[in-house]
């Protein structure tokens, strides 16, 4: 796991020696398949032996990741991939792969255990969005943990409030406006090393839990536009608990970006924001750094996982 501007997560600790696998699910979405693949690296450092089971929907491509394995399922998901752009429940697409990927999932694992190292496979790691899968662990016998790819205080939020209770209650983001200004739009960019560029002075990001770690890692501010699932809770913590952010809080308005802009790149906000995802930037690396708490949990995790 590659954290920008720290060495790699428990690359100072010495690999245990086993020739145990570990099987991975992820959901097909970026926000969640790269958490997935980081902590699959950071497992195949320990010594595990990898495998990938994914979707054929959105699968990551096997030629950047030739020490894992990787087994594609069917999942129809193209049968609703054009609601993508409309519609803005996210849920709807989990439950439908919650029902689509349970028997090419169940048939994939089997196979797998009975293949001649039955023995040597320690356990399945899937999405916590994957909740059918479960039941699949237990039918088949086999240790099941589940990665969640939003933030802890994203779960808190979770439990005490009634998400979901009205549709679209945590569609927070009006709809955008199209307009021309300087700038360059692109498909695609390498996220982490744009925030890594010296000349990057702030982030404007929907606050995916991924982004959002990303620009801390990197110590950038943010502008907000969050819009859905963890993503208005994430914007929350950044702008009013940490303070190193600013909310677009009218949508796309012209003049409110310009502003959020301004007090980030120019005024003494801006300045005292630097200075507090500074101070965050050097507490994450701290925890990554041998002795750290995140450190130490990955090498539980490790342990745990070798003890199964």
């Amino acid at each position: 796991m590659e954290i920008q501007g720290s060495k790699t997560a428990l690359g100072c600790t010495q690999p245990i020696k086993t020739s145990r696998r570990i099987v991975l699910f992820p959901l097909p979405f970026q926000g969640h398949i790269n958490p997935m693949l980081q902590l699959a690296n950071i497992l195949h450092t320990q010594g595990f032996k990898i495998t990938i089971i994914h979707a054929e929907y959105n699968s990551p491509n096997p030629s950047n990741y030739p020490h894992f394995i990787f087994k594609s399922i069917k999942d129809r998901f193209s049968e609703i991939a054009d609601q993508l752009g409309t519609n803005k429940d996210p849920s709807y697409f989990v439950r439908y792969l919650n029902k689509s990927c349970v028997e090419p999932f169940k048939e994939c694992l089997a196979r797998l255990l009975a293949e001649s190292d039955t023995d040597l496979v320690a356990c399945v790691i899937t999405d916590a969005g994957f909740y059918f899968t479960q039941a699949v662990a237990d039918d088949l016998k086999i240790p099941r943990m589940v990665l969640r790819t939003s933030s802890l205080g994203c779960v808190l939020a979770y439990d005490a409030l009634p998400f979901y209770s009205k549709k679209d209650c945590f569609n927070l983001t009006k709809e955008a406006s199209e307009y021309c200004n300087r700038g360059r739009v692109v498909k695609w960019s390498p996220q982490q090393e744009v925030l890594a560029h010296s000349a990057t002075g702030c982030f404007w990001t929907h606050n995916g839990w991924n982004s959002t770690l990303e620009s801390i890692c990197e110590g950038v501010p943010m502008i907000c536009s969050p819009n859905f699932a963890d993503q208005p809770v994430n914007a929350r913590y950044v702008t009013d608990v940490w303070k190193i952010g600013v909310m677009l809080e009218n949508g796309f308005e012209m003049k409110e970006i310009e502003m959020a802009i301004r007090r980030i790149m120019t005024e003494k906000e801006g300045e005292e924001m630097n200075e507090r995802i500074s101070c965050l930037k050097k507490k994450l690396n701290i925890s990554l750094n041998e002795g750290g708490s995140s450190n130490e949990s990955l090498q539980n995790l490790v342990h745990y996982i070798s003890s199964l």
